[in-house]
């Protein structure tokens, strides 16, 4: 590791241009420890995997405190991003699993949620029943929206994330999350009731 790495985390916590470059080094800094975890993440694909953890890893430098006296050294700041990179992992392969949660055509209504907008739909209609042909995988889904609606959904409904945080994560503004996340949804629920119709056609 670096001897400059605290000061390299601390330029990577500002939001300039030179923040961006910051962490675009840490990023390739810790690369290594980063594709070792790639290769054992059962996701979808080796890039969702990668996608995922570099999410975590730009939250992770983003706010760690490094007025923690623990953390002044360059081997000790080392370590807990070690350390918080394998807890990512940990939380990642659990889940995994989740990210094969199903949305059953069959029980889908169509409605709204009380408040006249999606996001309860999809909470509400998602189930940990095995898959079969009626039912359409997350993870499917997700390939019907741009890479910024997908991290957001992902972050939302699989990680359980709030908007502040993803906006931390994204470094995008609260608003924004806000809104990409409800055209994604207003996306997913189009692109089932598509279905939902193919399949009363078949």
């Amino acid at each position: 590791m670096s001897d400059l790495l605290v000061k390299k985390v601390r330029e990577a916590q500002r939001t300039d241009c030179a923040g961006q470059d910051a962490m675009l080094c840490l990023l390739s800094q810790f690369r290594p420890l980063m594709k070792t975890y790639i290769r054992r993440l059962h996701l979808v694909s080796a890039e969702d995997a990668e996608a995922s953890l570099t999410l975590h890893f730009i939250q992770i430098i983003r706010s760690v405190d490094l007025n923690r006296d623990t953390l002044h050294q360059d081997n000790r700041l080392a370590g807990y991003i070690i350390k918080s990179m394998y807890n990512a992992y940990i939380h990642l392969s659990k889940a995994a699993d989740k990210s094969r949660l199903c949305i059953p055509i069959s029980n889908y209504t169509g409605a709204d949620d009380e408040n006249g907008g999606p996001p309860g739909w999809l909470e509400s209609k998602m189930s940990y029943e095995p898959a079969f042909d009626a039912n359409i995988v997350l993870e499917d889904l997700l390939g019907v929206l741009t890479k910024r609606e997908a991290d957001i959904i992902r972050c939302h409904f699989i990680w359980g994330y709030g908007t502040r945080r993803i906006a931390r994560i994204l470094n995008v503004s609260e608003s924004a999350v806000s809104k990409s996340k409800r055209r994604a949804l207003e996306k997913l629920k189009a692109y089932i009731i598509e279905q939902d119709k193919a399949l009363k056609n078949t």
